[in-house]
């Protein structure tokens, strides 16, 4: 949320980002805007459970409030995040169609300012009700005006099972026109009229400070035999100005505003610093895959299946022979070895297979088969480089009779692929569930006798690239599993993590748990009113049983109903047990949570996204990397680099396989590195550089200082624009 909030100030969007909450009933959207432009409801909140948290987008351009679930907020998060990257390459930025993120393609007129509760008691005992019901902001959660309507029955024809009703609206006062004009309501039955039946009133202007008359009957059913607890919401929508939404950002920020802090500033006195190993962090990691299929030659050893390539962004196409036994090698490359902590492989699957069509790029699915596992020919290999860089190496046995299909039992035909998909499940001590890594590889089937060709003029003309492994990048991300107890929530917090940018927003933070306490207060008090107009309904059906007063204004009661009544004033003033003490002023739920000095990690959960190859290379070349074996003596070895933004790769020469990536983002370039003097060599001379990543340093060399220059400045122009690297 920080981030948005910094992207869309940096770009002049005139939109705020803010946390809120959304009731398991809230309307998001008004009727108005259903009918009238098609607007599509709530479907962004179709299948979240509710009440969540949600984000609110105040658009200040076109004066509207929009609701966004936390999944579209980071869908539309990505998408700002390659709009900002290439605002200052407008003619990159031409080739691609990208919506605004920061709104939406059909706007709402209407924005929800408030919402109320009637309770339709009155309604089962066939009475006429009157009600002044507080309409509470759906964003401060404060009442924010008093509305007026009354409950009657209706005489009009309706089925046995259906009790009609008519709802009279009257007034709203609290409302001013500006903060809002065009007011108007929409009244519901959460749980009974899903389909329809809901109503609303006509739109309302130029009251300006007085109140707001509706004067309109809308008539409305519930089933005979619904629930006695049914309620009828009432949802305020209105067009509103910028001066309600700077009210609704001044209450943001003095509901975030810590007293405490400012009384430690004026009495000097240090503010108290937890530990970071205190806190339950999201934990980002890259993992570089390598897969390599290998056929028994005819010495009976197992060699390297030839992958053509025919583009630098192509994965490549394993060339393999009909009839022959396979090994599949998988490798894995990461240099967060502490955070991970992989203990072993749990299987490794082969599956999904589809014939995929070159000139018409559409895989065409096979018959449904399910994934083959592989059986490990040895126990997974871990091996620490010198670099700091830690590998897992697996081989399994791959059958590819047992899939029982024709795609890999047959020669392919030209200008057509087989592709399938190899999983590989890694167990970690950290992770309730083990990481899953999927990467799509293409193969081609070939005779058993096929042979390449070997002409010279055919390779001369040829185009691809012969290579013996595929790769791949995965993001990992290692997010702690919602705290258990509610002592442990200021664990998980994020706000204090701090974003590039972020020192340029002021008055501005991000909502934390007392939003949370402020939705589950007005819930309490609107439920309490709702019990009270349900007793005043209950009272008036009984007002005529109650005995007249005595002379001296006494109710005269016996013995029995005397000892009744002073039982249940004792009982009311008991303290209840499970009441929850009260807070002192002043403190913070950081003062109250206690920070044991042996913490236990939480379990993590892993969500592992598959990066594709960026196909712009901003500077690629030649450039020399000390060897990373600890067996053999450091020696500078020549390697060819692409900057494919933001990624580093590095390939070797002259088989041309992809080695590792470098992550580039939030690293920092050294030009004049101290170890360099303990590295002198008469190859390199002085023209040395070095990568300070997030968990690990590259050393790298060029064979001039004007290479060297080019790099680094091709890092640096991409890079120190916004996305967290400096030199």
């Amino acid at each position: 949320l920080k981030e948005a909030q910094i992207i869309s100030q940096a770009m002049g969007k005139d939109v705020s980002f803010q946390f809120t909450v959304v009731a398991l009933e809230q309307a998001t959207c008004s009727s108005y805007d259903l009918v009238l432009l098609g607007i599509p409801g709530d479907d962004d909140f179709e299948d979240t459970k509710r009440p969540c948290v949600a984000v609110r987008v105040m658009d200040f351009r076109h004066r509207v409030i929009l609701l966004w679930s936390i999944n579209k907020m980071l869908h539309r998060l990505r998408e700002m995040r390659q709009m900002h990257q290439y605002l200052s390459r407008p003619d990159y930025l031409k080739h691609f169609r990208l919506e605004d993120p920061f709104t939406e393609p059909c706007l709402p007129q209407c924005s929800l300012v408030g919402e109320a509760t009637i309770p339709l008691a009155a309604v089962f005992e066939a009475r006429v009700h009157d009600f002044s019901i507080e309409i509470v902001s759906t964003y401060t959660f404060e009442a924010m005006g008093v509305i007026r309507l009354s409950l009657e029955p209706s005489s009009a024809q309706a089925p046995y099972s259906v009790i009609k009703f008519n709802v009279v609206m009257h007034d709203m006062v609290g409302f001013a026109e500006h903060e809002g004009t065009d007011v108007h309501t929409r009244m519901s039955i959460p749980g009974v009229d899903e389909n329809g039946g809901a109503s609303s009133t006509q739109m309302i202007s130029g009251f300006n400070e007085d109140p707001i008359r509706f004067d309109s009957i809308h008539s409305m059913s519930v089933p005979l035999d619904g629930k006695r607890s049914t309620c009828l919401l009432v949802s305020v929508f209105a067009k509103v100005t910028p001066m309600h939404m700077e009210k609704l950002l001044s209450w943001d920020e003095m509901r975030e505003s810590n007293q405490l802090d400012d009384i430690r500033r004026m009495q000097n006195e240090p503010e108290a610093r937890i530990a970071e190993s205190n806190f339950f962090r999201q934990e980002p990691h890259d993992v570089f895959a390598k897969v390599k299929i290998l056929e028994m030659s005819e010495n009976g050893k197992y060699v390297p299946v030839d992958v053509d390539q025919v583009s630098n962004v192509d994965v490549g196409t394993y060339q393999l022979r009909q009839g022959l036994q396979r090994r599949i090698v998988v490798n894995l490359a990461y240099s967060s070895a502490e955070s991970l902590q992989w203990k072993e492989v749990k299987s490794i699957r082969v599956g999904d297979l589809r014939l995929y069509d070159i000139r018409a790029s559409i895989p065409q699915p096979d018959q449904p088969n399910a994934y083959i596992s592989l059986k490990l020919v040895q126990k997974p290999h871990f091996v620490e480089n010198g670099n700091g860089m830690k590998e897992l190496t697996v081989s399994g046995q791959w059958d590819s009779s047992l899939h029982g299909s024709s795609l890999l039992d047959r020669p392919t035909a030209d200008n057509y692929h087989v592709q399938i998909s190899l999983s590989i499940d890694v167990v970690s001590s950290r992770l309730e569930e083990p990481m899953t890594f999927t990467l799509d590889q293409n193969l081609q089937i070939r005779p058993r006798s096929w042979l390449r060709p070997q002409s010279m003029f055919k390779q001369l003309w040829k185009t691809a690239r012969i290579v013996h492994t595929t790769s791949g990048i995965f993001s990992a991300l290692l997010k702690p599993i919602s705290a258990k107890r509610a002592t442990d929530v200021w664990r998980i917090n994020s706000q204090q993590d701090y974003v590039k940018g972020e020192e340029e927003l002021v008055g501005w933070k991000p909502r934390g748990a007392s939003l949370i306490q402020d939705f589950y207060e007005i819930q309490k008090k609107q439920r309490r009113g709702r019990e009270v107009e349900n007793v005043k309904i209950l009272l008036k059906r009984h007002i005529d049983d109650i005995p007249l007063t005595a002379a001296d204004g006494h109710i005269p009661i016996s013995t029995d109903q005397e000892q009744l009544l002073t039982r249940f004033v004792r009982l009311w003033r008991t303290k209840s047990a499970s009441a929850p003490p009260a807070e002192k002023s002043g403190q913070t739920e950081l003062d109250t949570a206690p920070v044991p000095s042996g913490t236990v990690p939480p379990r993590l959960q892993a969500v592992v996204h598959f990066v594709p190859k960026n196909p712009c290379v901003l500077k690629s070349s030649y450039i020399l990397a000390p060897t990373t074996s600890t067996l053999e003596p450091l020696r500078w070895q020549r390697h060819f680099a692409e900057l494919r933004p933001p990624y580093l790769h590095i390939y070797a020469v002259p088989s041309g396989d992809e080695v590792t990536v470098i992550n580039l983002r939030n690293a920092r370039i050294d030009t004049d590195p101290p170890v360099k003097k303990l590295l002198h060599s008469e190859r390199v001379g002085g023209n040395c550089w070095a990568v300070y990543g997030a968990m690990n340093t590259w050393l790298f060399a060029a064979r001039s200082e004007i290479q060297k220059a080019e790099w680094v400045l091709a890092i640096d122009r991409y890079f120190a624009g916004g996305n967290g690297i400096g030199s």
